[in-house]
């Protein structure tokens, strides 16, 4: 058996206590699987999972599992997905153009404020875009999604997300949405949130100031900032809301890799 991440999420304590040195359980998940870390490193591992211990000890000398194993296994895969769709006709769904270039046709999607050439066995990406090598997974799925849902303006936390497993491994995803920013002030924000499209918007909410932000196709992002409160001891925080059409068009795993996406970018 090959164990995925979430197969580590379903053995932890599922606390978010940080003993591990990581947030929360998903991220300690994910460096288990993704980077080698030793899952002894939770100190409530219940007995029953020493074996399973000792089976991703395994896992990860053979190096099944690994980013770079994973990435290419994926990208194989989602190119075989996509191959008998019609990209022409899922062109307006996806907030897409068409276009033939040397008899191929590609789909030109906007990604974080630039454009990218999503061909069936290759993606083309512009030269001054700063390039995670998962991102062709996610532009696969979002293609393979074949999705065709307006934004609803309706918002929605990691917990409401379709697979997000926070009933069924009674996980809280809340602070996988949340992003310190001790040192960001609004303006801070504004200014890189603005670099890729990220706009001021007006809506009840008590946070501080909210930003709209289209980082994919017809994919709408809330981001909303709420300032330090050191005399009650609380850290300035960003939260990242979903428009519940994402389920239309990306996964779980989707969802949680764009929201990465964005925290690196606005982390530098």
């Amino acid at each position: 058996m090959i164990y995925s991440i979430f197969d580590i999420v379903k053995i932890l304590p599922k606390t978010n206590c940080g003993e591990c040195g990581y947030k929360t359980c998903m991220a300690f998940a994910i460096v288990v699987i993704k980077n080698g870390e030793p899952l002894e490193k939770c100190r409530y591992l219940p007995k029953e999972a020493q074996n399973i211990a000792t089976a991703i000890k395994e896992q990860q000398k053979s190096g099944t599992g690994s980013s770079r194993e994973a990435l290419e296994t994926s990208k194989s895969a989602m190119r075989k997905k996509i191959t008998s769709l019609d990209f022409k006709s899922l062109a307006a769904g996806l907030d897409a153009k068409y276009e033939e270039h040397d008899g191929s046709g590609c789909l030109i999607i906007d990604y974080f404020g630039k454009s990218v050439r999503i061909f069936k066995d290759r993606i083309l990406y512009q030269a001054d875009m700063n390039v995670d090598p998962w991102d062709d997974i996610l532009l696969y799925n979002y293609v393979y999604s074949q999705g065709n849902a307006a934004p609803t303006g309706r918002w929605i936390s990691f917990n409401e997300l379709p697979g997000a497993l926070s009933d069924t491994l009674g996980l809280n995803l809340t602070p996988l949405t949340m992003m310190d920013c001790e040192d960001m002030t609004i303006s801070d924000l504004q200014r890189d949130a603005g670099k890729i499209g990220a706009q001021p918007v007006l809506i009840e909410t008590a946070a501080d100031i909210a930003l709209y932000l289209k980082p994919l196709g017809r994919i709408p992002i809330l981001l909303l900032y709420y300032r330090a409160e050191p005399e009650e001891g609380v850290k300035a925080q960003l939260q990242f809301l979903f428009d519940a059409n994402v389920g239309s068009y990306l996964d779980f795993e989707g969802a949680f890799f764009l929201i990465n996406r964005i925290k690196g970018v606005l982390a530098g």
